[in-house]
């Protein structure tokens, strides 16, 4: 969760929810659902991310991870790195 944003119980089950479904289609990955609900930007390995904008994969993601609450899911580019968060921290320093 970005900072300043509260913690609640519905927002970490959605992430769960969706990180749970993701686990289920890519075993492999390490990865990450970030919330900034409505959206969830997805942190996957870089090797990740060819198969994740395949079909019938893609929509596969973004299928279950609107049912678990999300209206906008989006591919975080960078990729997975722990922390990611935190890196608007460091930007306002």
């Amino acid at each position: 969760m970005p900072y300043g944003t509260p913690l609640s119980a519905e927002a970490l089950h959605r992430i769960e929810i969706a990180e749970q479904a993701l686990h289920a289609l890519l075993p492999d990955q390490q990865l990450r659902v970030r919330d900034h609900h409505p959206l969830a930007r997805i942190e996957l390995e870089p090797a990740g991310l060819s198969l994740a904008v395949q079909e019938p994969l893609r929509t596969q993601i973004c299928d279950r991870v609107r049912a678990a609450g999300y209206r906008y899911v989006a591919l975080d580019l960078d990729g997975y790195r722990m922390g990611s968060l935190n890196e608007e921290i460091a930007d306002r320093s």
